[in-house]
């Protein structure tokens, strides 16, 4: 099919930031498919990883997603990064 014809199943995910902890949420997205816990405004060592081909979706009242699930959602992909800052 030529490009351009039909809309794709998934949206774009471009120009995502990734959130920070803010003191009003317990969890946040800090990678695509990974997410931490919220300690006020500072985020705890653990890091917990998505099942393979899911995604963070913390914003949607889940942890994990599947990509057109996410991007179909209205919110989107949550944290553009590939893995969670260091430190």
């Amino acid at each position: 099919m030529p490009r351009g014809g039909i809309s794709p199943s998934c949206a774009s995910d471009a120009n995502i930031t990734c959130p920070s902890c803010d003191g009003s949420s317990l969890f946040l997205c800090t990678s695509r498919n990974t997410f931490q816990m919220c300690d006020g405004v500072k985020l705890s060592s653990q890091i917990t990883k998505c099942k393979d081909n899911t995604f963070c979706a913390i914003g949607q009242g889940q942890f994990c997603v599947d990509r057109c699930e996410a991007m179909n959602s209205g919110t989107g992909l949550q944290c553009d990064r590939e893995a969670p800052l260091e430190g």
